[in-house]
């Protein structure tokens, strides 16, 4: 038994104040009398008088003190450990990030899992249970629900999503599903603080899932120039040889390298002249109890910035634009109108008044003012006046640009292979998508018969943009686990999958749909798009994020009791019970007055 508010037991000395009253209580007076002659009689009917009787001095003390004693106790609010849920409803937060997959035998999210399910087993039939699982967004799992092989049916179907949880956002969800009624919240982490509970109203169970991880991590990983670094942290309580492979795209074994490293300490080791691959991995060859650290990808020569170049009458406002958001745009001379671009796929070409046969063949493409011209697939007609509101799609290149507000005087109808984004009525003005391999934005007018560059939107999109086009080429970055991507799609493309490192399919993909959700398995994947002119293939990696590189392990504990173990039953009060024997033992004394006073 423990007891939820044990400061209250400090006034279990107001009992001495009792015995001594008792002590200090009006005696009888002495008097002197002739005879005890009638007092015999007196004296045999007491003796003959039933037993309670013979307590009647001494037994409203008694009453009166343990009437103070009950009433402390249920002040206190004593509690046992039940396993069966206390009230009549309860929820579960159930920690699904990456650490939860650390463990020897068993991982601790399969530790928590069972648990779950015996709190589930061990409902009452007019109980019910919400769970949330603490994703970075939490997610209802079921609410309210009483049914018992429905519940344990989706907890048995749960996994580790890898991603970064969000206790109190979690734990917010689930009180708000309880806060009409009494229950307990019950928390499965590996690493949940008092702190994150102190505003909780509702009584909080907390099991920590306990167990020694001993985990060799990779903290950092990075190519550049063919040369590599990788560094690795030793959180085992010793030394310990620890050996990295670094590998190629195709899974070829580069080079290897061994030392010893101290507990707690942290070793960077360095490759130089490796072979040029596309992207490199690096593994902790030693085996622990928590491999999904063990392994990052990288890859070779990715500049953070873009290198943009102008081609064509660009206008000013553009050229500031490009200049003010830090880039160190390149401006291409013309020769009879063509122009030398430079041989790279990461560029981002700007071009104005240019015609389709002077495009370039690689990088990504903002096209303004195209010029009036009809050939295979693609024609411009003269320009037209515009009468209806620009109105624009939910797309990234947009986000923070309000497009309504924009003044746009003529544009250029145009037919092409990409997907308007923006129209006036029913004139596209601003297109996206990829085109013969290029991914590409169209702005179909003058940038002269517009307002648009004194809205402060303008070079948001402009960076928006740049961002989108450089995306666009075979390397687009690293995600978080579940994160959002923005992935446009050629019009051309017939079909696109998403395969793992081993060549293996993830999940098919909708091309109509541009967002896309990134796998949850830690991993390097690649999409590959069936388009008419071929296939196109693009690589992204998914890695837990850093704050989940080093499991660690705090206490169970309870929220308003400073010392109990915690396990994964409920915590059941007694207080109405000590309140209630408190109300019985005051009626008794009160009949026990009543009758002295009779007699």
């Amino acid at each position: 038994m423990g007891f939820v508010v044990p400061s209250f037991l400090w006034l279990l000395s107001l009992t001495a104040l009792i015995v001594v009253f008792y002590l200090f209580r009006k005696q009888f007076d002495k008097t002197q009398i002739p005879s005890t002659f009638l007092w015999n009689q007196v004296i045999e009917e007491w003796q003959a008088s039933k037993w309670w009787r013979k307590l009647q001095q001494n037994l409203l003390f008694y009453l009166q003190l343990l009437f103070v004693i009950l009433i402390i106790i249920a002040l206190a609010r004593p509690f046992i450990m039940s396993d069966r849920m206390s009230g009549e409803t309860g929820a579960v937060v159930l920690d699904t990030s990456a650490t939860m997959s650390a463990g020897k035998e068993e991982t601790k999210f399969e530790r928590a899992k069972k648990e779950v399910l015996d709190l589930i087993d061990n409902l009452g039939d007019d109980q019910s249970l919400t769970m949330v699982t603490a994703g970075a967004v939490p997610e209802m799992v079921f609410t309210k629900e009483t049914d018992k092989r429905k519940m344990k049916r989706l907890v048995e179907g749960l996994s580790v999503t890898f991603e970064e949880e969000n206790m109190p956002e979690s734990i917010s969800l689930a009180a708000s599903y309880i806060a009409d009624q009494q229950g307990s919240i019950y928390i499965f982490s590996d690493d949940v603080k008092e702190n994150e509970v102190s505003g909780v109203q509702q009584q909080v169970v907390v099991k920590n899932i306990d167990g020694e991880v001993e985990n060799l991590s990779l903290l950092t990983f990075g190519v550049k120039n063919n040369q590599a670094t990788a560094t690795v942290k030793n959180d085992t309580p010793q030394s310990s040889t620890v050996s990295v492979g670094i590998y190629s795209n195709e899974e070829e074994l580069l080079e290897t390298k061994n030392q010893v490293v101290g507990a707690g300490e942290s070793y960077t080791f360095r490759f130089d002249a490796l072979p040029e691959h596309s992207f490199y991995k690096a593994h902790i060859e030693e085996k622990d109890d928590y491999d999904i650290d063990n392994t990052q990808y990288a890859f070779a020569n990715v500049e953070a910035t873009p290198q943009v170049y102008f081609a064509g009458d660009v206008s000013s406002f553009i050229k500031r634009a490009v200049t003010l958001l830090g880039y160190e745009p390149v401006t291409l001379s013309s020769e009879n109108g063509s122009f030398s671009y430079p041989e790279r796929d990461d560029a981002i070409y700007v071009l104005s008044g240019v015609k389709r046969e002077n495009w370039p063949e690689k990088g990504g493409v903002l096209l303004f003012s195209p010029v009036t011209e009809e050939v295979t697939d693609y024609q411009v007609e003269k320009k037209i006046e515009l009468e209806a509101t620009l109105t624009g799609l939910d797309r990234t290149v947009l986000q923070y640009v309000n497009m309504e507000e924009v003044y746009l005087q003529s544009a250029y109808p145009i037919t092409i292979a990409l997907d308007p984004i923006v129209k006036s009525g029913d004139v596209p003005v601003l297109l996206s998508g990829n085109l013969e391999g290029k991914q590409m934005m169209v702005a179909s007018f003058d940038i002269n018969d517009s307002d648009w560059p004194l809205h402060p939107g303008f070079p948001i999109f402009i960076q928006n943009t740049i961002q989108s086009l450089s995306k666009a080429q075979s390397i687009l970055g690293s995600y978080a686990p579940g994160h959002k991507m923005e992935l446009p799609f050629s019009s051309s493309t017939k079909g696109a999958v998403i395969e793992d490192s081993r060549g293996s399919r993830v999940k098919e993909l909708n091309t109509n749909d541009w967002s896309l959700s990134v796998p949850n398995q830690p991993d390097m994947y690649t999409i590959i798009e069936e388009r008419s002119d071929g296939f196109k293939e693009r690589n992204f990696v998914v890695t837990i994020p850093s704050t989940e590189r080093s499991p660690q392990v705090n206490e169970s504990f309870s929220s308003g009791e400073e010392s109990t173990s915690v396990t994964s039953s409920g915590i059941v009060e007694w207080w109405h019970v000590f309140a209630g024997l408190a109300l019985l033992i005051l009626l008794i004394e009160w009949e026990v007055y009543r009758r002295g006073n009779a007699i």
